[in-house]
């Protein structure tokens, strides 16, 4: 089965490693593929969705946020 591509961590950061001597990539906190599923279900909370079932909309949220991601690996493959 292929991994899923999340986009990596929504808010990255660099922290010092004392064992080597030089920053390495932190990767505490959600995806961006969890930011974007999350900004998804609060527009869906916020308007006429607002009443529907939860586990749809938290369906049609990464929905949106997998191919907001798909969008972005396009753009940067075609550099627009």
């Amino acid at each position: 089965m292929k991994p899923i591509d999340d986009g990596g961590p929504a808010f990255p950061r660099v922290a010092a490693d004392p064992n080597w001597g030089q920053g390495t990539e932190s990767y505490v906190g959600m995806s961006l593929m969890d930011y974007f599923a999350g900004l998804a279900m609060q527009g869906y909370n916020s308007g006429p969705e607002q009443g529907l079932n939860s586990d749809k909309k938290a369906a049609w949220s990464y929905d949106d946020a997998a191919a907001m991601l798909a969008e972005r690996a396009k753009r940067r493959e075609t550099g627009k």
